[in-house]
């Protein structure tokens, strides 16, 4: 197996689908924590919610305890067999759409690439750090020379045998990269964006051929370098991956590759950390890309690439923690009966009905009580539920992990009541118990996220 593997390591898409819209599928949690950029202005977050502009992004904003599902669409609509996942993390961090991340902790699926189109089949870029008032990297700001910053965006389009390449500081490059590559079954490959002030960067073709061409400069000089490496690449499809010493790209590994693991999905977890990026394997195999490694690493499912400074290593990790964790609990819980994603299995994290959300979701009845799971944002901290009896008696209970946190008896009237929660799950099951020696009875409950 390891004679097989060596040969799909380096085996990258050149021409990929380039997801067209990024839609918000669910969120738990305090939304007013996740805000989208557009156009320089922030705006609230719902279920819904769609980015499909080059410039979009997806903000987490302190305390920081929401999540959010992202789904990846075609222009059609169609699935893109791909999907993003925010977690808690202790800073700020930002996705862009649509290949894009920096700083916090993700969690990133994709399916087989046999089955359908795959969303970021390229790659996602994963940028490390948090950012400054203009949305800089915090590690190179300090350093970057007087005079303004410009966010420069970038899309290179490939066909059978021609590249194109464009950049702007406003609209959409797409179009002209679109124009330059003039052959072939063009598409666009990648786009994303890098500062003006950056001090050093480098950008990576991927081609057809097998070679590997790779410039770097700085973010005034980039483009131009790109564009002089496009022009010693025509004549074939190529794949443009453009980081800085401190990013990572994670590329779905061939189906191979992630079919000799007994899988049939990907599943990885990404984590900004004081020392450094990390990209656990969950499920499947990917391969990993930095300034430090000159040709792609295969990663199979229990390996850790993590990348201190200007040094990448491969270790292992605790999988079935990762596995069961509340993370994990949280994503089976957003793709039930919409997804299938094998980690949640083989977790036994997969849920036999429907489970409702913590903030959102309020139950009501009358005599014939109600039971149900409620999956919470987080495994600490405190919960509260707010409940109405009305004048008829009623009971309601509270259990987490087998235990019973609450029972207010039968009792008449309303009350707000506070429960600290410390486990591993964040899965707690309400019981009411409606009387039903008293006919006319009324009952509700709402129970919110800890924190």
């Amino acid at each position: 197996m390891a004679s097989g593997l060596a040969a799909v390591m380096a085996t990258l898409p050149v021409q990929a689908t380039t997801p067209e819209q990024a839609r918000v599928d669910n969120i738990l949690g305090n939304s007013s924590e996740l805000l989208i950029r557009r156009d320089g202005r922030r705006e609230s977050i719902q279920v819904g919610s769609v980015l499909q502009q080059v410039r979009d992004a997806l903000i987490t904003a302190p305390p920081n305890n929401a999540r959010a599902l992202l789904r990846f669409m075609s222009g059609n609509g169609e699935d893109l067999n791909f999907y993003v996942q925010t977690n808690p993390h202790a800073q700020a961090a930002i996705y862009y759409f649509p290949c894009q991340m920096q700083g916090g902790d993700y969690l990133i699926g994709w399916g087989l690439a046999q089955d359908r189109d795959r969303g970021c089949d390229n790659g996602m870029q994963v940028m490390r750090g948090s950012t400054t008032a203009w949305g800089e990297p915090l590690y190179f700001a300090a350093g970057k020379q007087a005079g303004p910053v410009r966010q420069i965006f970038y899309c290179a389009a490939s066909g059978d045998e021609t590249q194109g390449f464009a950049t702007a500081t406003s609209g959409d490059p797409c179009g002209e990269a679109l124009q330059e590559c003039t052959t072939g079954d063009c598409e666009v490959t990648a786009t994303g964006f890098w500062w003006s002030s950056e001090p050093e960067m480098q950008a990576t073709l991927d081609c057809e051929t097998g070679a590997d061409l790779t410039v770097s400069g700085t973010g005034e000089l980039l483009a131009a370098e790109i564009e002089a490496l496009m022009g010693e690449a025509q004549g074939q499809a190529c794949g443009l991956q453009v980081y800085r010493s401190q990013d990572v790209y994670i590329i779905p590994a061939p189906d191979e590759a992630v079919l000799a693991q007994g899988d049939d999905d990907i599943l990885v977890q990404t984590r900004d950390t004081a020392a450094g990026l990390e990209v656990d394997v969950l499920k499947g195999a990917v391969n990993v890309r930095s300034s430090t490694q000159a040709t792609p690493q295969l990663l199979t499912q229990g390996q850790r690439y993590q990348l201190t400074g200007n040094s990448g290593t491969v270790t292992t990790f605790d999988r079935q923690t990762a596995l069961t964790s509340i993370d994990m609990e949280v994503l089976c819980t957003f793709s039930a009966g919409t997804m299938a994603i094998g980690a949640c299995d083989e977790a036994g994290l997969a849920t036999d009905g429907p489970v409702a959300f913590c903030n959102r979701e309020q139950a009501s009845g009358g005599q014939e009580g109600d039971q149900r799971t409620i999956q919470m944002s987080a495994n600490q901290g405190e919960i509260e539920i707010e409940y109405e009896m009305y004048g008829v008696p009623d009971r309601l209970q509270l259990f987490y992990e087998g235990k019973e946190l609450l029972d207010t008896d039968f009792i008449s009237g309303s009350q707000t009541v506070r429960v600290p929660l410390a486990g591993e799950s964040g899965r707690v099951e309400v019981v009411v118990t409606g009387n039903i020696e008293q006919s006319g009875t009324q009952w509700e409950y709402t129970l919110r996220c800890p924190r």
